[in-house]
Parts: structure tokens; C-alpha cells; sequence
């Protein structure tokens, strides 16, 4: 491909602002030495003779305030003209920082490029005009070439998968290029188990697509024509040829959609497909399966722009800057459309590797490296949101104590939770499925084998667990109207979760699990149709009055004392938790999981709020959690300690068990004046 002529060529305007950087920046202190730059419809309409640096700028400029800037300079209308200007300060890597007014409307960064070694000088090479040209196959070969030689961590992590890989069921045959015009649909069970094959994730969308049916299995196994694939998978096909494969594997297509059994059984092993994968191609930008991979774009407006500069003070020693744009480094990844899918979560964790089509560039993702096509050996650019795999895939570090490595494992689990439930599923049923092969990866890294897995919870440290919250609570009366999981389970809402809410609380247990059961569907990691626990605590119940907001109530009255307390912070599972009736009091249960008492801070309990289900004796639904961080209407002294609350606590609970209510609400009452209940 001919190199674009205008590559690297920047106007006089940016070539006499950009030789005076190391005066502007004082030898890397601190500027804000703020000079004139361009009038603004100057960069953002004609951008300067085709300037690869006013070009850069100007893509880079969010939509909406390009169309304002361009309002406020219509010579028609404009009453101010004020022109853009430059703003210098230190590093590394050092920035200019483009404005018109506070604050900046975007940032470049810029280093000298004697500063990189000559092997990772790759990303100062022009991106090709389109994601489907041969030049961006090249660098997804070299990535991949790389990964296989090059990186330790990836390497040892396919040697231990050789040892128990599987194929998938089935897979789609392509053919050399030259038969590149048929596809056909294939039994993995005669071929070998080293194959190498790649994955698809993408949307499905509202566009109708051929899908595998038990009618057209037949015919897709004898062959079909290339052109009855919709744009996205298409597209994979070719790309899976350009890389020297000869399978493919496509969820609608190598899975029977009309059949249950079919369906339930490859989910089974959905983490097992995407794991042994070769490689997994990710449409990440396509709204549905019409898509595509592949887009055209302006090179230059994603390219870092290499700049010779010739200090006269040097005697015009000519000297090289790479500019590259601050917003470059945060990738499209997580607010494109297939990030907003729910199943993707275990298909990007779990694949080994990950080619990323957005609309402005293609990323890669691996065990090692992160990186983008303008910046092959990830050098200048970071990409915080592709770092999920690397947390995801680091090794426990085998020193540590056994309860430690548990810890690591569950702070993965956490990290992995808080993504997936923020995502979509078209099917509710889907929750505790679509993550099952996350889950039973967590598993086979836990240390300790008698470690359970509860639809969606460990039993390592349960009860601690029990107390995750909902961050945008849903209407109540969007519940789910079929069940999913046990109330105490995350998966039975809807909504993103934080499975560690007010970390910087770090308690003693005062409620204890005595018996936890859940009843898998399909396997330990899938769905489930029930589950319980029986869990011993202090329980009391407490008055509130109609809900003014959805977090919190003004007082909440404590029966069994007959005081008012204003200290407690109430987190419901719905906005409206469904428990008034209108202008009426209601009765909830606060049952106490956790207690301290910091040096420096006041005592705390955190703990449920429950509801009785009316099914059975003793018999709850949870209905939320609470934080109470002082108490102070209960305890009367000013500096309390945790046994402090405790015993009040208990002495409430006692109270409480003393009432004409109590046989109905409890399974037993233990002599310390603790409870124990069933939450369901």
C-alpha cells in the first residue's frame, strides 16, 4: 500500500508551536503558559491544508462540543472569536493541552522518540484506510505469531489447557481461499483434539440470520454458499481464512436453537469452547449479526503523528516527537454494543486471545499484552478497560497462605460479578447460566477443594457475602415473576451489584451459617430451582415509616426498645422494596452479620433486612442490607465498642423472642439470645 502523502506532514502553524516545546515546558516543570493556536473553523473545517496533527486534534473533539464550537464561530452570528490555544506542561509522558476556554477541550501527549528501542518502533506506521485491508491482517498475524513465541505467561497457560482440551460439539468447516465460496457445518468427534479453531462473539440483534435448526441441520452439514451468512459472520469466515484456519465456531450455528437439550448441554461447556479457542474475533461494534467486522476510516485520524523538529539553539539538531491523543487511550471496548451483552463477559475472560473490531480501530487482548493497531507493542497508549483480562488471568502467588490465595480468588470473582451484572441478557433465565463458566474457572484455581459454589456465591466467607448490594435499584414491580435464585443471591435481581459494599469496613461475624443448599439444574455452575440457608444472628424487628427516599429513612423505630434511630442506612433491592401499603408503617426484620470497632471510628453493624415469607416458621426473603455506623440512639455512651453492639443487639434480639410473634418467626433461640431463621 502507498504511504498517504499526508502522514506525518503538519502545517506551519503546529510546526512553530511545536518547536517551541522544550522552552514552554521549562525542561519538563510544570507549565501553563497558555499561546495562540488556530481560529477554530480553521482546525475543525479545513483543518489546515490536511495537517496530520489538526487532523488528530479534530477527530478527536467530541461530536457534541465540535457542534457548538462551530455555533459560537458562525461569522453570521458569532460575537466571539476567541481562536483555540496551546497549553503546555510537564511529564512523563508530557501533554499540550488544546482550549478555548476552561477546561480543555482535549488532550495530546507527546515523548521524544529516541526514548523507544528500535524494536517497538512499529506504531509510527500508518493504519490502513480499512479494517478488512491485508496490512491489518499482517499486524493481527504478528500479534498472534508474538503471543505464541513471545509471551511466557500465554504460553504456560495453553501447555496446562493441552492436557484437558476438548472440541466443541460442532464447528463450521472453511474451506482454502480459492473454495473460500462455501462453508459446511461438521461433527467435531473425527478430528483431533489439537484443531485449531476460532470463536465469534457478537450481537445477535433484532435481525433475522440463519441459525442452526433441527429442520436445516442436514442441509448445513452438506454445504450452503458464503453469501447466505449475514455481514458479521461473513466477515469471520474471511478473517479466519486470512489467519490460516480452517475452523469456525458460531454460536446460532453450531448450536441447535430449537432444541433444549441441545442448547442446555453446549451452554454446559460454553467456558470450555471459548477457552480452548484459538482465537476469539470480537464484533464489538456491530449492532446485530448484519454488522460486520471491517470499516473504513481516515487513517491519520487515529495514527500518532512523528514530528521532525530542528532546534535552531542546537545548531538545527533535528530532533523526533511522537504526538498521539490523550482520548486514543480510552478504547470504545466497554461502551461498545457487544460489551453491553452479558454472555460476552465469560467469552472475553475465558478466550485466550481476543481480536477487537470497533469502528475507529482494531484492539487486541491477551494474557500479556493489550494493545491497539496504531500501537502494536502498546507504548504510548493505555488501555485501562482491557486490563480485565490481565487482573482476571494473573496466578495466585502459591507463597501465600491457603486463606489468602481463597481471598485472591474471591476478589477475582468480585471483580467479574460487578462487569456481568451490568450488562444485558435477553432471557432473565440466562443469569446464573451465562457466567457458569467463569464460575467453574474460579473453581479450578481455588485452593481449597471443599469450597462450595451457591447460585452465584461462594461459600468461603458466606456470610460477609451475603451483604452485597444493588447500585441502581430496579421498580419492585419489575421483579422477576420466575424464580432464578434464592432471595440472598445476587442473581435474583436485576441490576449492578457490589458484591463488597463498604469495603472500608472490616468486621467480626456475629451471624453464623449452619446449613447452606441450593438445587442445581444442570451442574454445580448453571441454574438452579431452589436453595435455603439457615443462618444464626441477632434479629430485631424495627418500624418504618412511608419511604421518603430510596436508600435511607429519616427514623426507623426499634420495637423492642421503643426508641427512634436515625443513624441507619437502608439499602433495598427495589426502589420501592414493595412492602408499604399506601400511607401505611411497615414492619421489617434487621438481622446482624457483621460488627466492629475501628481505633479511629465509630462502632458499625452491617447486616439484612429481611421479610418474613409467610410460607413457613422462621421462614425470610431478603429484602436488602443496612449499615448502622453509630447507633447512638441505642447505645447511650459516646465512644462504643463492637461487644457493645453486640449485646444490644442480643438484648434486643431477647425482647424480641419474648413477644406473642416470636414462635412464628424463628426456628430456634439459642441462650445467647440468638436466633436461627431461613432465608429462602
Amino acid at each position: 500500500m502507498a504511504q498517504d502523502p499526508r502522514f506525518n506532514r503538519v502545517c506551519d502553524n503546529c510546526y512553530g508551536l511545536l518547536a517551541n516545546i522544550e522552552g514552554m515546558t521549562d525542561k519538563g516543570k510544570y507549565s501553563r503558559t497558555s499561546i495562540p493556536y488556530h481560529e477554530v473553523r480553521t482546525l475543525l473545517c479545513n483543518r489546515s491544508d490536511d495537517c496530520h496533527l489538526c487532523t488528530l486534534i479534530a477527530a478527536t473533539i467530541a461530536p457534541p462540543i465540535k457542534a457548538l464550537l462551530l455555533r459560537e464561530t458562525d461569522p453570521k452570528t458569532a460575537v466571539d472569536s476567541q481562536d483555540f490555544t496551546l497549553e503546555y506542561s510537564g511529564g512523563p509522558p508530557q501533554k499540550i493541552m488544546v482550549a478555548r476556554s476552561s477546561p480543555a477541550i482535549m488532550t495530546l501527549r507527546y515523548m521524544q522518540l529516541k526514548d523507544l528501542t528500535a524494536f517497538n518502533k512499529r506504531f509510527i506506521t500508518p493504519a490502513a484506510p480499512d479494517t478488512k485491508s491485508a496490512e491489518s491482517s499482517q499486524i493481527i498475524r504478528t500479534w498472534i505469531h508474538e503471543c505464541l513465541n513471545g509471551h511466557p505467561e500465554c504460553i504456560a497457560i495453553q501447555s496446562a489447557r493441552k492436557k484437558t482440551r476438548s472440541l466443541p460439539t460442532r464447528l463450521v468447516h472453511i474451506g482454502p481461499p480459492q473454495e473460500s465460496s462455501r462453508i459446511k457445518l461438521c461433527s467435531s468427534t473425527p478430528l483431533d483434539s489439537s484443531v485449531r479453531y476460532a470463536t465469534l462473539s457478537h450481537v445477535w440483534g433484532t435481525s433475522r440470520h440463519l441459525i442452526l435448526t433441527s429442520e436445516n441441520e442436514e442441509e448445513l452439514h452438506r454445504g450452503i454458499c458464503v453469501t447466505r451468512l449475514p455481514g458479521t459472520f461473513r466477515h469471520a469466515v474471511e478473517l479466519t481464512q486470512r489467519l490460516s484456519l480452517q475452523y469456525l465456531w458460531i454460536d446460532s450455528l453450531c448450536i441447535v436453537q430449537d432444541s433444549p437439550s441441545d442448547w442446555e448441554r453446549e451452554c454446559k461447556i460454553m467456558g470450555d469452547i471459548y477457552s480452548n479457542a484459538f482465537i476469539n474475533i470480537a464484533a464489538s461494534a456491530a449492532t446485530d449479526s448484519d454488522g460486520g467486522l471491517f470499516g473504513s476510516r481516515d487513517p491519520l485520524e487515529i495514527t500518532p503523528c512523528v514530528v521532525h523538529i530542528r532546534f535552531a539553539e542546537r545548531g538545527c539538531q533535528d530532533e523526533r516527537y511522537v504526538f498521539w491523543a490523550e482520548d486514543q487511550e480510552k478504547t470504545p471496548i466497554a461502551d461498545d454494543p457487544l460489551n453491553k451483552r452479558a454472555w460476552v463477559l465469560q467469552e472475553r475472560l475465558l478466550a485466550p486471545r481476543t481480536v477487537h473490531f470497533t469502528r475507529p480501530k482494531i484492539f487486541w487482548e491477551c494474557k500479556s499484552l493489550l494493545a491497539s493497531e496504531t500501537d502494536a507493542c502498546r507504548l504510548v497508549e493505555y488501555h485501562q478497560d482491557l486490563s480485565i483480562t490481565q487482573r482476571w488471568n494473573a496466578p495466585l502467588p502459591k507463597h501465600l497462605p491457603l486463606a489468602e490465595q481463597s481471598a485472591e480468588c474471591l476478589e477475582k470473582w468480585k471483580n467479574a460479578v460487578s462487569l456481568y451484572s451490568s450488562a444485558n441478557l435477553t432471557y432473565q433465565s440466562d443469569k446464573l447460566i451465562a457466567i457458569s463458566g467463569v464460575a467453574k474457572h474460579i473453581y479450578s484455581l481455588w485452593p481449597d477443594s471443599t469450597t462450595k459454589y451457591l447460585a452465584g456465591i461462594w461459600s468461603y466467607n458466606l456470610v460477609t457475602s451475603l451483604l452485597w448490594s444493588i447500585l441502581e435499584p430496579t421498580d419492585y414491580s419489575l421483579r422477576l415473576k420466575n424464580y432464578r435464585a434464592p432471595s440472598w443471591s445476587w442473581a435474583a435481581v436485576n441490576g449492578e451489584i457490589c458484591l463488597d459494599p463498604d469495603r472500608s469496613y472490616v468486621g467480626q461475624q456475629i451471624a453464623f451459617i449452619q446449613e447452606a443448599i441450593t438445587s442445581p439444574i444442570n451442574g454445580p455452575f448453571g441454574a438452579v430451582d431452589g436453595g435455603y440457608i439457615h443462618i444464626k444472628g441477632p434479629l430485631c424487628p424495627a418500624v418504618l415509616p412511608c419511604p421518603t427516599s430510596t436508600f435511607s429513612t429519616p427514623s426507623i423505630h426499634l420495637e423492642s426498645t421503643n426508641k427512634d434511630i436515625t443513624t441507619l442506612k437502608l439499602m433495598f433491592d427495589y426502589s420501592d422494596p414493595g412492602l408499604y401499603e399506601s400511607g401505611r408503617t411497615c414492619t421489617i426484620y434487621l438481622l446482624g452479620v457483621e460488627s466492629n470497632d475501628h481505633e479511629f471510628r465509630a462502632s458499625y453493624i452491617r447486616g439484612l433486612i429481611l421479610e418474613p415469607s409467610g410460607d413457613q416458621r422462621g421462614q425470610y426473603v431478603r429484602r436488602g442490607c443496612f449499615l448502622d455506623a453509630a447507633l447512638k440512639d441505642v447505645v447511650e455512651q459516646s465512644h462504643h465498642s463492637a461487644s457493645a453492639h453486640l449485646t444490644k443487639m442480643c438484648q434486643l434480639s431477647l425482647a424480641f423472642k419474648e413477644s406473642r410473634l416470636a414462635d412464628f418467626l424463628f426456628l430456634e433461640c439459642h441462650d445467647d439470645s440468638m436466633f436461627t431463621i431461613k432465608i429462602i
